[in-house]
């Protein structure tokens, strides 16, 4: 029988890509507490539908842009 041989190549993390994981991670943070200190907090079963529209930048930038580039750059590793 045929043995399959698979090889893994690893590369270690640019300081690029450590950087922009940071920075990435550091402008989640600020937007949590400029949603939650200064827009009023973040809900989605409420009656204030500013609470409930906050949700929406977070997971703009959650979900689209923070995940989508993780998702990309490791498309071209």
């Amino acid at each position: 029988m045929d043995t399959i041989v698979t090889h893994r190549y690893y590369r270690p993390a640019s300081r690029i890509t450590i950087f922009a994981y940071i920075f990435g991670v550091i402008a989640a943070i600020l937007m949590l507490v400029w949603l939650l200190h200064y827009r009023e907090g973040v809900d989605l079963d409420s009656y204030d539908p500013n609470k409930i529209f906050n949700v929406h930048p977070l997971l703009m930038f959650l979900g689209l842009v923070f995940l989508s580039g993780q998702g990309i750059h490791y498309r071209y590793i």
